[in-house]
């Protein structure tokens, strides 16, 4: 797994969703398992998946590796994947 960060200047439209950072857990063929998306201020305002959300931002999508080379390490982002319930 890897762990990347991305901002509304790589995913267009993050802002109208309330949302200023999402962070992304992807399997090694390049498909997001799991999103965090932060407000402005740092807090969880998105989670996927879970019971709340039916969708992901990045639903069947697959993602290049090379796109983005600012990554999570995996112990922060469970961290704050278990904090966000």
């Amino acid at each position: 797994m890897i762990y990347i960060a991305w901002t509304n200047d790589d995913i267009n439209g993050l802002a109208r969703m309330g949302i200023c950072s999402l962070w992304t857990e992807v399997d090694g063929d390049g498909i997001v398992t799991r999103e965090l998306g932060f407000d402005c201020d740092g807090h969880v305002v998105h989670k996927f998946p879970s019971v709340a959300k039916r969708f992901g931002i990045f639903d069947n999508q697959v993602v290049a590796m090379t796109q983005k080379n600012i990554c999570i390490k995996p112990e922060q982002f469970n961290e704050v994947w278990g904090l966000s319930d």
